[in-house]
C-alpha cells in the first residue's frame, strides 16, 4: 500500500492510496512520484471546485445588493420629485416644474439600465432606446452601428444629454 495525502492550503484533506495485488510488483519512487502528482492534481482541482462555488455564492448576493441598491435610488428619486413638487406648486411656469420633473425621470430610466446591467456598463442602444420611449419618440430616430458599450457615467450623461435634446425637439 502507498499513500499520498492531498492538501489545500498546506491542510490535509484527503489521500489517494494504491495497492498492489501481486507480490510480483513492488511500489518504487516513480510510483510514489505519479501518485504525490495525483494528490496535488486532487488539491487544486478541490480548490479551483471550493473557489468557483464561493465565487458563484458572491455574484448572487452581489446581485442581491445591486437590486436593493436600485430600489433605495428610485424610491430617493420619487421622494425628490415629491419634495419638488411640494416646493414648486405655487410657480406659475409649469413648463419648468415639469421639465426638472421629466429630467429626473430621466435619470431614473437611466438607473434602470444600469442596474440591468450591473452597473457596469450599457449598450449605448439600450440606453438611447430607453430615454426615446420615455418621450415617445423611439419611431422618429434610425439607430445603425456596431454595439458601444457605455461605462455608468457615460450612459447617465448620454441619457440626460438625449433627455435634453428630445425634450427641446418635441
Amino acid at each position: 500500500i502507498i499513500l499520498a495525502p492531498f492538501r489545500v492550503n498546506g491542510v490535509p484533506i484527503g489521500a489517494i492510496w494504491a495497492i498492489v495485488h501481486s507480490d510480483a510488483k513492488r511500489f518504487d519512487s516513480e510510483d510514489r512520484r505519479l501518485l504525490e502528482s495525483l494528490a496535488r492534481f486532487a488539491g487544486a482541482a478541490y480548490q479551483l471546485t471550493n473557489a468557483e462555488k464561493e465565487a458563484n455564492e458572491a455574484k448572487a448576493q452581489l446581485s442581491v445588493v445591486n437590486h436593493e441598491l436600485g430600489h433605495r435610488l428610485k424610491n430617493m428619486l420619487a421622494m425628490v420629485i415629491a419634495i419638488a413638487s411640494q416646493t414648486l406648486k405655487g410657480v406659475s411656469d409649469r413648463h419648468a416644474v415639469n421639465a426638472f420633473e421629466a429630467r429626473i425621470h430621466a435619470l431614473g430610466q437611466a438607473q434602470d439600465i444600469l442596474l440591468e446591467q450591473t452597473w457596469t456598463a450599457a449598450p449605448i442602444r439600450v440606453v438611447a432606446e430607453g430615454v426615446l420611449d420615455m418621450l415617445g419618440m423611439i419611431d422618429r430616430v434610425d439607430y445603425d452601428g456596431p454595439e458601444v458599450m457605455l461605462g455608468s457615467r457615460a450612459a447617465l450623461a448620454l441619457s440626460m444629454a438625449l433627455h435634453e435634446l428630445g425634450t427641446n425637439a418635441i
